[in-house]
């Protein structure tokens, strides 16, 4: 095992003669006035297993260098390790940890390990000798690349990585790393502070990751589930993004402070089964059509909010094509609105309220052969748009719904569906089970022309403009709602009905605030009462 440096082993000996220090710097590259260890060239290999050790930090890498770690390094507690900024060859001043390497670097709360810039000066002294004349900046020096699996960071601090113009990370973990990050922190990032690209189950614990001028976390995973648990992100442009197909990333117990669009998902494919908890007071964005492919259920915590963004054709909207597990409660619902709306999770697109959300906003929730979805204690609202060939002439009836239901089956309970067009259509073989949930404030409220019949009970429907529910397909339950008048719904079987209008084969009767039948007293002869 080599120990302290790169071409051979050896460590700093601070020397009362002139010679000695001048020899051993001549020799071994290291500064023995500062116990400094310099690694220049245009790359850099590491293929034995070395030791970095507190003696002869801080290591300084030049602006050349692209460290390239293929066997095991290992880093003491309390070891500095500065980069040269290079802001011409941004792709070189670096770490990699390639195929057979890993890192080793468990620092303690007291020695943490440091990894940051040449320029600054609170971690291993004034290294470039100008006193203040130079500072440190996000961006100075390019981060750390896991392209392996097996490496270990704790009570690390990683500082002013991370270069926006080559898309890099302050760390980037792909091909199937298996990287461990815990109680660590990730700070001053000018790119993501963390970018996941490919297929990895890095893990990250109880950590914090702030001060970035794009993303905290960027991933474009496909195939695997990353974790965070017990992390902090904060004061970053924008919180979390994750794209691609087959992506899918595991959070718990996340504190999200001070970053704009929180949590965005943009063109993704849930394959693997995932949940969506609550992060603080945050909202997760949808800035395209997201996915729930076949085989995967996306499970929605109480309290989240999706919001999604307005946009061109085909707008962003929630696919599911496995199930969609939303369920809320009374005091915790969840919405789903569009990302003007300022009244939940505060101004998602920082605005000031220059504009204000309104119905066909965004796509809505889509359903096609899918089976055993729960919406519970939901508020789903601004959805629904008519597609336009932007010509002016709209194609024939197709357009999007809040709810869209194409031979799948729903089940809806407690819930308020509205401020729409269509708050939920059916077709196909598809059917509604809905229970204690309010349709309001569309222009048609359950639009079906399904082959299967739905049951609607227990419900309230109110500010529809042209009917409550509208039917031309199987029959459809209907007893024991609120038509918005005592006199119950107007159809053609209830002429009298003051109350929303209903179309179709809908049986209403009874429904709620009917006054009860009156029974006829037979009188018999010689018999009271």
């Amino acid at each position: 095992m080599r120990e302290g440096g790169i071409q051979q082993s050896y460590r700093v000996q601070i020397s009362f003669f002139a010679a000695i220090s001048f020899f051993v710097a001549l020799v071994f590259g290291v500064d023995a006035a500062f116990a400094r260890t310099n690694i220049s060239a245009s790359s850099v290999n590491i293929t034995e297993d070395t030791v970095w050790t507190l003696d002869n930090s801080p290591y300084v890498i030049s602006d050349h260098a692209l460290l390239d770690v293929n066997a095991t390094l290992t880093i003491e507690p309390g070891v500095v390790i500065k980069f040269i900024p290079n802001h011409y060859l941004r792709r070189y001043n670096g770490i990699k940890v390639s195929v057979g390497g890993k890192i080793i670097a468990q620092g303690t709360e007291e020695n943490p390990i440091i990894f940051t810039s040449y320029y600054d000066d609170e971690y291993g002294g004034d290294t470039n000798g100008d006193g203040n004349a130079s500072l440190a900046s996000a961006g100075d020096w390019r981060g750390i690349i896991f392209d392996a699996d097996e490496s270990e960071l704790s009570h690390v601090k990683i500082l002013y990585a991370a270069n926006i113009y080559e898309s890099y990370g302050a760390i980037e973990a792909k091909n199937g790393s298996s990287l461990s990050v815990s109680n660590s922190v990730i700070q001053y990032c000018k790119g993501s502070c963390i970018r996941l690209n490919e297929p990895t189950s890095a893990r990250f614990f109880d950590s914090i990751i702030s001060d970035s001028a794009d993303f905290g976390v960027y991933s474009t995973v496909s195939g695997s589930a990353p974790s965070f648990s017990g992390i902090t992100i904060q004061n970053c442009a924008s919180g979390i993004a994750t794209l691609s197909a087959g992506n899918t990333v595991v959070f718990s117990n996340m504190s999200l402070l001070g970053n704009k669009n929180i949590i965005n998902f943009t063109g993704s494919v849930i394959s693997l089964d995932s949940v969506w908890p609550k992060i603080g007071d945050s909202a997760y964005i949808l800035r395209n059509d997201i996915e729930i492919s076949s085989d995967a259920t996306l499970t929605i915590e109480p309290g989240v909010v999706v919001k999604g963004e307005y946009g061109e054709y085909p707008d962003s909207r929630l696919e599911i094509y496995g199930r969609l597990i939303a369920r809320g409660t009374g005091d915790n619902p969840i919405i789903f609105t569009s990302f003007s709306d300022d009244s939940v999770a505060g101004d998602s697109n920082a605005d000031a309220g220059a504009t204000s959300p309104d119905q066909d906003d965004w796509g809505g929730l889509y359903f096609e052969n899918s089976s055993g979805s729960i919406l519970e204690n939901v508020v789903a609202r601004y959805g629904g748009r008519y597609l336009d060939d932007f010509s002016g002439v709209m194609y024939g009836t197709t357009n999007y719904n809040m709810i869209h239901l194409k031979n799948s089956s729903l089940s809806v309970a407690t819930s308020t569906i509205g401020i729409a067009k269509t708050a939920i259509y059916l077709e196909g073989a598809s059917q509604l089970t809905m229970s204690g949930s309010v349709v309001a404030s569309t222009t048609t409220g359950i639009l079906s022309s399904s082959s299967l019949g739905s049951s609607v009970s227990g419900s309230v429907f109110a500010n529809n403009s042209q009917a409550a529910i509208s039917n031309s397909g199987a029959q459809i339950i209907a007893r024991n709602n609120w038509w918005q008048d005592n006199a119950g719904p107007y159809h053609a079987d209830n002429v009298d009905g003051a109350g929303q209008a209903v179309v179709g084969d809908v049986v209403f009767d009874p429904w709620t605030g009917k006054a009860p039948d009156r029974v006829p007293v037979i009188l018999v002869p010689g018999i009271m009462g």
